[in-house]
């Protein structure tokens, strides 16, 4: 007995020094882009409703607020984004409850409120449910009306994370034209060969996803690549792999002394 007393004590200690040690940035690995549905239950007709949903997570920048943006492709005017800070034990207005991190890096966070819902505003406490998986990250609305103990699913958000796709851009500051080469590698597996001959002045831009290798390739590697064969076994190194930092970068192409059109 006195062993089932001292766990369920100390069970309570952790969660409460877990709610008062939780900070925004215990949050960091959920940030980035997800993609999935909504599922919410009409109490018109008791029935569950799913529609697509969307969700970009950022921190601000002093990285003490939570910001989620919710999309809604099927009814733009929905669309939201709200900023929660931590006060204390508080989640925004919400106590927090729990909060658990995994050996993976995903967590679970609980926080629970008073107040109203229902489509005749019925009390009740309001619990939300926020857990992060490897890929996966879900975000459930828990019910329980006064005078009742049974839970009732609102509703619960489920995303799978998105492709996020950046911007980079090559400029010929030479005055001769320069032949670009591009051999690209993204994380699908896919390979694109794109070849331009650039004027002076003028600007190459592309949108690709993170972690897209890009080998700038000279002529005889251009010609290897458009036969089908895999650059990569040349032990050809790219020349940048893509990371959310190099969003909007410009590359000159004066750093790059490979393929000016007057060596052709």
């Amino acid at each position: 007995m006195k062993n089932i007393v001292f766990a369920v004590s100390f069970m309570l200690f952790c969660r409460t020094v877990n709610a008062q040690s939780f900070h925004i940035k215990d949050l960091a690995a959920s940030t980035g882009s997800w993609q999935g549905k909504l599922t919410y239950l009409d109490y018109s007709s008791g029935k569950p409703y799913t529609m697509p949903a969307n969700i970009k997570i950022r921190l601000t920048e002093n990285m003490l607020g939570y910001i989620m943006g919710y999309e809604y492709p099927n009814e733009p005017h929905a669309n939201s984004k709200d900023t929660t800070y931590v006060n204390g034990k508080l989640f925004g207005k919400d106590k927090i409850v729990e909060f658990t991190k995994d050996a993976a890096g995903g967590f679970t966070l609980v926080t629970e409120k008073e107040g109203e819902d229902g489509n005749d505003h019925k009390k009740a406490i309001l619990r939300h449910t926020y857990k992060l998986k490897i890929n996966t990250f879900s975000a459930v609305k828990d019910v329980k009306f006064d005078g009742t103990d049974k839970w009732i699913k609102r509703n619960e958000y489920q995303f799978v994370k998105a492709e996020e796709n950046i911007s980079i851009s090559f400029t010929n500051d030479n005055k001769e034209v320069y032949h670009l080469s591009l051999i690209i590698y993204t994380p699908d597996g896919k390979i694109q060969t794109r070849v331009s001959d650039i004027t002076s002045g003028q600007i190459k831009s592309y949108t690709l996803p993170i972690n897209t290798e890009i080998f700038i390739a000279d002529l005889k590697q251009e010609a290897f690549a458009m036969k089908g064969n895999d650059i990569k076994s040349t032990k050809a190194k790219p020349y940048i792999v893509l990371k959310a930092s190099d969003d909007k970068r410009v590359i000159t192409l004066s750093s790059i002394e490979l393929n000016k059109k007057t060596s052709l």
